[in-house]
């Protein structure tokens, strides 16, 4: 028995609730430190490439605009087709000094470098052997052979192409190896993640063996016991199983506390709009079957608005508890009381046809109006509401319900508030107005 062993079953659960917390935690804190340090190295190297490769982009771009300003110059001999060189030439030192080869991984440092190296000297080979020259013979001779210039330009500058494209496709295998260190890194990460989960789930089987063991194990044996006639139920009431079965009284207490907490609103403690599209669905296949009459109402504090201004957002939860109050107070216990939300709470009226409703809905209404403080009210605060009454009628399959009552909460807000109106039925396109009581009664 648990008792002969000296470890109750609430310390049981105690050792276990505590062991799993540990355990829960440690494992976000590492999971949460690699991922943090993964993500940072996988933004510093993409930012390093994507630097480095709009660098290299900019270069051919700038001797571009040296090349096209340099065939202008000595196609036109205009001074203004120099800028453009100019221009180019300034871009391209730059953009040299500008360049951080040594923020890149040690793998592949070397081979942009050498690279970078090869179409360095290509560029300084075209600018000291072709423009150059050619800029100061156009500056000093009109008669310029301009096809021949170009003729004679051409293979130094397609060798810097040549250059150019040996650095950018080393450019590409750095981010290629940068992609495939990230996949790697990601790989790691699961697998740390993997094997914590191990853990994490190995820790779970024993505490869980432990449970067993000292919970259901001992009650499996006293319960054989009792078959045999070895132990006697006041033996059992004693030991260990009353423990046991106190404690599943406190989770079903649990269950109830979290089940009427999903149902119902925190603050007026009326039903929630969740227990409505629960409720609403069965009740209406009920009423399709047995015909009863089935009338909703929307029910809105007139000015609340005003009253979260004027008096602050304390006093109007107060108003909201009292409302609530207020209107369960009036009804059937058969009724169902939903805040739609906000100010505006439904009002189900099972078996109640739409003259029912109505004068029920006066009677909230003037209920409403009548409240004070005694009912719960802020101290000389008055409030009324308006009221929209919707019913369900004959061939109505009550899809419409909810937005007819709210139609007519919206007329009755049009009207002058503090008042109640009702919907036509569905299939009438009579307008919205005010019923009288007597009316309806007859």
């Amino acid at each position: 028995m648990p008792t002969s062993r000296g470890v109750s079953i609430r310390r049981v659960w105690a050792l276990s609730a505590i062991t799993l917390l540990v355990a829960t935690f440690a494992v976000a804190v590492i999971l949460r430190t690699q991922m943090a340090r993964l993500l940072a190295r996988i933004e510093a190297d993409d930012h390093r490439v994507d630097a480095l490769n709009v660098s290299v982009d900019n270069r051919m771009s700038a001797m571009l605009n040296q090349e096209v300003g340099l065939r202008g110059f000595l196609a036109t001999g205009a001074p203004a087709f120099l800028e453009p060189y100019e221009l180019g030439r300034r871009d391209e030192q730059r953009i040299r000094a500008g360049l951080k080869l040594a923020d890149l991984p040690a793998e592949d440092r070397d081979e942009v470098q050498h690279a970078l190296g090869l179409e360095e000297r290509a560029a300084r080979r075209w600018h000291d052997e072709i423009a150059e020259p050619q800029i100061a013979a156009g500056h000093q001779s009109i008669l310029v052979d301009v096809p021949s210039m170009l003729i004679d330009g051409k293979p130094v500058f397609d060798a810097y192409r040549a250059a150019h494209g040996t650095l950018k496709q080393a450019v590409i295998r750095a981010s290629l190896n940068v992609a495939r260190r990230h996949r790697a890194s990601l790989t790691e990460a699961s697998l740390v993640a993997g094997g914590l989960l191990a853990l994490f789930v190995l820790v779970g089987v024993v505490v869980s063996r432990a449970i067993v063991r000292r919970t259901v194990e001992p009650i499996i044996a006293l319960s054989k016991a009792a078959e045999r006639g070895e132990v006697s139920v006041d033996v059992a009431r004693v030991s260990g199983l009353r423990e046991l079965i106190l404690l599943a009284e406190t989770m079903e207490q649990l269950f109830r506390s979290v089940n009427d907490r999903a149902m119902r609103d925190g603050l007026t403690r009326a039903y929630n709009r969740g227990y409505l599209a629960d409720w609403l669905p069965r009740q209406l296949r009920l009423v399709r079957r047995s015909g009863a009459p089935l009338s909703a109402l929307m029910v809105d504090l007139d000015h609340f608005k005003k009253i979260n201004d004027t008096h602050g957002h304390a006093a109007g939860d107060q108003v909201l508890v009292a409302l609530a109050r207020c209107i369960e107070s009036q009804l059937r216990s058969s009724d169902v009381v939903v805040r739609y939300g906000g100010e505006e709470f439904t009002v189900l009226l099972p078996d109640t046809p739409i003259a029912g409703g109505f004068v029920t809905a006066e009677r909230l209404r003037a209920a409403i109006a009548a409240m004070t403080e005694r009912e719960g009210l802020p101290p000389g605060l008055r409030v009324t509401a308006s009221i929209g009454v919707a019913a369900i009628s004959n061939g109505d399959d009550g899809a419409q319900l909810i937005p007819r009552a709210d139609a007519a909460l919206y007329h009755a807000k049009r009207g002058g508030r503090n008042r109640v109106v009702t919907a036509p039925p569905a299939r009438s396109s009579a307008t919205l107005a005010v019923v009288p009581e007597e009316r309806l009664a007859s």
